[in-house]
């Protein structure tokens, strides 16, 4: 604590009424930290209205993705695939004629095996095999 001498002397000594002046000086500080404390509550109070809106867009868009979700499911997952468009025949003998080779059972290309789908190739349902879309 600084000695006696070097506190600067009371209020009374300067305006010869002290105790009115500390007492309106109480009062506006008083004063002030009550304002203070309203506008904390008003700003509390809007922020938590905040974020229930926030929390109800989020819930309305979560809801709207699952609803996406479900009805889009039946197209994709529902169908079964289709793994083979259609099977050409791999034994040489049971081997039919096709229409560019009339009259001759045995066409020049080797047996054809049955229909198998590689990767980049389209699958038949609008994607492609082994495709990241």
């Amino acid at each position: 604590a600084p000695p006696p001498e070097a506190r600067a002397p009371p209020i009374e000594a300067k305006t010869g009424q002290g105790d009115e002046g500390l007492g309106k000086i109480v009062a506006l500080l008083i004063e002030e930290r009550a304002d203070r404390r309203r506008m904390e509550e008003k700003q509390a109070e809007i922020q938590k209205k905040l974020d229930q809106e926030r929390d109800e867009r989020v819930r309305r868009m979560e809801r709207r993705l699952e609803n996406d979700i479900l009805l889009k499911r039946p197209k994709s997952f529902h169908l079964p695939p289709n793994p083979v468009i259609y099977q050409i025949p791999t034994d040489p003998s049971n081997e039919v004629e096709d229409e560019d080779n009339k009259g001759n059972p045995k066409s020049s290309l080797p047996p054809a095996k049955p229909l198998e789908k590689e990767e980049g190739e389209l699958d038949g349902s609008g994607g492609m095999v082994g495709g990241t879309e």
